[in-house]
């Protein structure tokens, strides 16, 4: 939320080149559809992670933590971040299909879209360690 917010409004430059050597704009699509994390650490070390929390809190998903090396979240956080992208809510409305639309072209789609026959599904796994988190 926090970087693509900021490159739609001007003060985070997409052609930017990050520490992995790619622009910003390239991670943005990376961290959605291929689930890259070397981009998302890129991109909160260049936001600022306790920027990035404060965020998150404000946003009202007080019990997520996003500082690298220790992200934490709740099913409740989850399910209202979710919530709030599906009613419209949660960014602005070009931000918001941008984002809908990197996570129907994310590449994991053995899980909920292989389950979902005949629907189309926008959806993002998360790996962390060898732990692989797909929200339901």
């Amino acid at each position: 939320m926090s970087a693509q917010t900021r490159v739609a409004a001007g003060t985070l430059d997409p052609n930017s080149t990050t520490s992995t050597g790619q622009s910003v704009a390239t991670c943005l699509d990376l961290m959605i559809i291929n689930s890259d994390n070397n981009c998302a650490i890129a991109i909160g070390n260049m936001v600022g992670w306790s920027t990035i929390n404060a965020e998150t809190h404000a946003a009202g998903f007080t019990s997520t933590n996003v500082a690298n090396g220790n992200e934490s979240t709740t099913a409740n956080d989850t399910t209202s971040y979710l919530v709030k992208l599906a009613m419209g809510t949660l960014m602005d409305p070009n931000q918001e299909a941008d984002l809908i639309n990197r996570m129907k072209q994310q590449i994991y789609r053995s899980g909920l879209p292989a389950g979902s026959p005949g629907s189309t599904v926008a959806d993002k796994v998360g790996f962390i360690d060898d732990y692989c988190m797909t929200p339901a």
